[in-house]
């Protein structure tokens, strides 16, 4: 008997990516176009969410699981860094506001914004003097937010979805995404106000062609070695994410639609050994809190950098590596500072109690 697999691989490309969108945000605000793709890394996080939630949570929730329980266990899994993520999003906004006075935000519209961002409602606050964002005080959250209804809807309907609502579901989003690509000419949609339906669109396709990877999983063959697998999936993801993001249009399409489902089933059914099995493992653990807290803190150094006149002496695109390292090594030491052990309190405390599976449900637990 085995117990459940752990996806080494995966967890490895979700940390390139999760570099990937961190790269494309410090450069693009530095006005250079190399890392123009990485914004796709987040229809990689939603194909890779759907195929790992339906593989850990679909039996437990067709037997003894409900959804509410399911709920908590995600909010469990995310709360606790979103938090950091939004303190973090205030910090810049009061420090932008006090370097720059024509920037500053009321107290009453801070405030608001802050109960806002932590309730996980999206509003628009860009005529108070904040941006367009759906989440204004850390624009990432928005990924989070469509994420969260993707999981909570799946975990209610799951029972009924069959594979023609799955496909259904598929075609809804992918119809979505057409008519956003070829309005914008970007897969960089979903994230403001103007057009948060390319958003749902976005995560509704990429999470549900997740799931329709686990349930196909068993045609695939698995390929326990070489380990040099991994890397090779995670320097293409890289060559892809870092290619300029203009007149890209198709590339970001075919990227979404058959690349990344493509990656997910490669990295799900390859198994990394030794050495490449940490580094991936630590990939995959600081993918999370890289994503969730990188936005301010670029944003921060940005104001630094300026306000110290260091702009003038070093390119900002040097200042990348610096940069990666040092919002990596911080996110690690709040991984393993805060987030760890809050969510092993928060789970000791709201999910001590055990779910009591069907016979059936155990089995086939152990098994996959």
């Amino acid at each position: 008997m085995r117990i459940k697999e752990h996806f080494l691989t995966l967890d490895f490309l979700r940390g390139v990516a999760a570099l990937g969108v961190m790269e494309f945000h410090w450069l693009s605000q530095q006005g250079y176009t190399a890392f123009g793709l990485g914004h796709l890394a987040v229809d990689f996080f939603f194909v890779l969410s759907g195929f790992v939630i339906a593989y850990s949570y679909e039996e437990h929730l067709k037997s003894a699981m409900t959804a509410w329980r399911f709920a908590v266990v995600r909010l469990v899994r995310l709360y606790p860094m979103i938090l950091v993520a939004i303190a973090l999003g205030v910090l810049r906004a009061v420090a932008r506001g006090h370097a720059a006075p024509e920037f500053a935000v009321s107290p009453v519209v801070l405030a608001t914004a802050i109960v806002a961002n932590l309730a996980m409602i999206p509003a628009d606050f860009s005529k108070v003097g904040l941006n367009d964002f759906l989440f204004p005080l850390n624009g990432v959250l928005w990924s989070l937010f469509f994420e969260l209804i993707a999981n909570f809807a799946y975990a209610i309907i799951v029972r009924w979805l069959g594979m023609r609502l799955l496909l259904g579901l598929i075609a809804a989003g992918f119809a979505g995404i057409c008519v956003f690509v070829v309005r914008q000419n970007s897969m960089d949609f979903g994230f403001n106000v103007a057009d948060w339906l390319g958003g749902a669109a976005r995560v509704i396709f990429s999470f549900f062609v997740g799931v329709l990877l686990y349930r196909l999983r068993n045609e695939f063959p698995v390929m326990r070695k070489p380990s040099a697998g991994a890397l090779a999936l995670g320097g293409i993801l890289t060559l892809v994410l870092v290619l300029p993001g203009h007149g890209t249009a198709a590339i970001e399409f075919v990227m979404v639609v058959i690349g990344f489902p493509l990656f997910v089933i490669l990295g799900a059914n390859h198994v990394p050994t030794g050495f490449m099995a940490k580094v991936s493992a630590t990939f995959g653990a600081l993918s999370y809190p890289v994503y969730a807290i990188h936005w301010p803190l670029l944003w921060i150094v940005t104001g630094v950098l300026k306000f110290s006149h260091l702009y003038a002496n070093v390119d900002p695109a040097w200042i990348a590596i610096p940069v990666t390292v040092g919002i990596s090594a911080f996110a690690w030491a709040i991984l393993k500072l805060y987030d760890e052990p809050v969510r092993a309190w928060l789970t000791r405390r709201f999910l001590a109690r055990p779910i009591a599976l069907k016979p059936q449900v155990i089995e086939a637990t152990i098994d996959r």
